[in-house]
């Protein structure tokens, strides 16, 4: 028990599970709750940060966020 405690207390963060900084469209798709073809046509228009290697496309989380909520209106009503 007191093992669990020093690792919730630790402010460096090891020993916790982190959310991945990198998605691939799938994980980005389903973590933003959109389309995998919705997450395409941002990545054609460039509305969202990416990037390649070889032919994997990674997709930072937190950027990405933030450049939608910052330029785009999302579920505007």
């Amino acid at each position: 028990l007191s093992d669990m405690k020093k690792l919730n207390t630790n402010p460096s963060g090891a020993g916790l599970l982190a959310e991945p900084e990198l998605d691939r469209k799938h994980r980005f798709a389903h973590r933003a709750s959109v389309s995998v073809r919705c997450v395409d046509n941002w990545l054609q228009q460039r509305r969202i940060p990416f990037i390649r290697v070889n032919r994997v496309v990674l997709i930072p989380w937190r950027e990405a966020l933030a450049h939608l909520d910052k330029n785009y209106r999302i579920n505007a009503q």
